[in-house]
């Protein structure tokens, strides 16, 4: 705009003067810079640069009832920390060994305390934080349906959330967050712990009398409770940072502000991120950092048996597309998430039943590391539609490292061709020639997915039935013993016997 200013200035001086030969020479120079300056923006404006800066890249571990065995989480660490992955977050519930009057909450295939330190030990040395994760207030079914602590539930026929108004309740969380945060610290320092606070849908000031003595409403309560929980965290362990779920203060912290220290995780797992920026520009205001978190597994429906991968993946992108350069209003300088975390839920609360399991869904969690670390170093691209289609940017920036890292023979791709829609189609990856250690599983889960189908989509006889039957305990044989290498015999018999019952149900009703 100045360049054009200044020529139309310039051709004023030539119109009171058109023998000054000076000025003529003036305007043609700058003719040809403007030109220059075009057409260097024009190049500049055919290349995208998009990248994101996050500090921490954290993997969701859903523990509750679900007995991994530490030995394979042990073999996961070194390769998460070739993909970028700078911490855990471990989600216990049961899993944990607690001690005291906390013992009888424990499975029955939880966690030796010296198997636990030992793990703890492996990622301290491989520079990986191990973040706890606790529940303070909803999705405390593991703890609320037993008797001992049956008088603390918020609504009692309900054991899902804690009644936050009770001296007993804050001392049993007060004695949780103290045996999992003590425990860690004899490891390692502990920088972060997660309390939750996800979810909460029961507090209910028609039934809860002590919650209705506070003549607060339960918005308010709600955050004192949160603030309540900081400060039993702070108590134990002062340079300990807390992070809580954010879907129960997106709609209520404008008009019920507490002072918080804790930090928010803003999650959102659907294919296409929608961002609120009047929510986030509020959290900017309050809180010292702001989190993401996204989902690689455990978010397409409770009938769920392998993440669709697809989704899962779009997901991430649609996540890194809304925060790269993110700016505030008003502000000059881009924002930094502090981090982002990958959720990989096992089950949708205690006592449902198990959904996508982790060995089988390394897939997922393998390819949106390697999305997220691209996105880190920065993607550059000198046409636009490279970075806007799927299917190119797949090609061009993702294939080679996940066919790497999945030991996979996979077909060379033409950024020409719709491979981004064949390869993630609804029975999830191609992925036919892989050597990647979880394979052997993922192959078998495959199989039982298929032959589901196979025999619900088929008139049966008495004949086609015997066959049926007869692949059916071929199946059982196979996933009872691969799974073993993973899980507890007990989870073991719980998630095949559930895959095997399907089946059977469909035989015994044609």
């Amino acid at each position: 705009m100045k360049c054009f200013k200044m020529i139309r200035n310039v051709i004023k001086k030539i119109r009171r003067n058109p023998r000054n030969i000076k000025m003529k020479l003036v305007v043609a120079i700058t003719f040809v810079g403007l030109f220059l300056y075009a057409y260097s923006s024009q190049k500049e404006d055919q290349t995208i640069t998009w990248k994101v800066k996050l500090d921490n890249v954290v993997v969701h571990i859903d523990l509750k009832n679900t007995p991994l065995k530490l030995s394979y989480l042990t073999k996961l660490l070194p390769i998460l920390k070739k993909l970028g992955v700078t911490g855990l977050l471990i989600e216990y519930e049961d899993m944990f060994p607690y001690i005291g009057e906390l013992a009888q909450i424990k499975n029955q295939d939880s966690y030796r305390r010296s198997e636990l330190k030992n793990f703890l030990s492996v990622c301290k040395n491989t520079n990986i934080e191990v973040i706890p994760l606790v529940q303070t207030f909803g999705h405390m079914e593991y703890v609320l349906q037993f008797q001992q602590f049956r008088e603390l539930r918020e609504v009692d026929d309900h054991m899902d959330s804690i009644c936050p108004s009770k001296l007993k309740s804050l001392d049993l969380i007060r004695n949780m967050l103290s045996q999992v945060m003590l425990f860690h610290k004899s490891v390692a320092p502990l920088k972060h712990i997660h309390i939750g606070c996800d979810e909460v849908f029961n507090i209910n000031l028609k039934v809860c009398n002590e919650c209705t003595k506070r003549r607060q409403s339960k918005e308010r309560i709600f955050m004192e409770h949160i603030r309540t929980v900081t400060e039993i965290v702070k108590n134990i362990s002062a340079e300990t940072t807390v992070l809580i779920w954010d879907d129960m203060i997106r709609s209520i912290y404008v008009k019920h502000p507490v002072h918080q220290t804790a930090e928010p995780v803003v999650w959102n797992y659907k294919k296409k991120v929608m961002l609120y920026h009047k929510t986030l520009s509020q959290y900017h205001k309050i809180f010292p950092n702001i989190w993401i978190a996204s989902a690689f597994k455990g978010a397409d429906g409770d009938e769920s048996i392998l993440p669709n991968i697809k989704y899962r993946f779009l997901n991430h992108y649609s996540w890194l597309q809304g925060i790269r350069n993110y700016k505030f209003g008003g502000e000059s300088n881009i924002f930094n998430f502090k981090g982002i975390i990958l959720t990989g839920w096992s089950r949708y609360a205690f006592g449902r039943k198990p959904v996508d399991l982790l060995p089988c869904s390394i897939p997922s969690l393998m390819l949106n590391l390697i999305l997220i670390a691209k996105f880190q170093t920065g993607v550059c691209s000198p046409k636009p539609q490279y970075t806007k289609d799927l299917t190119v940017f797949y090609s061009i920036y993702l294939n080679d490292s996940f066919s790497k890292m999945l030991d996979c023979d996979m077909m060379d791709i033409d950024v020409n061709n719709n491979y981004f829609h064949f390869i993630f189609d609804y029975d999830n990856l191609s992925l036919d020639n892989c050597n990647f250690t979880e394979w052997k599983l993922y192959k078998s889960v495959k199989e039982y997915i298929k032959f589901y189908y196979t025999v619900n989509g088929t008139e049966i006889n008495s004949k086609l039935r015997d066959q049926y039957l007869e692949k059916m305990y071929e199946l059982n044989f196979t996933l009872f013993h691969i799974m073993n290498e993973y899980y507890a015999p007990n989870f073991v018999n719980e998630y095949v016997n559930n895959l095997i019952l399907k089946i059977k149900d469909l035989l015994i009703k044609s």
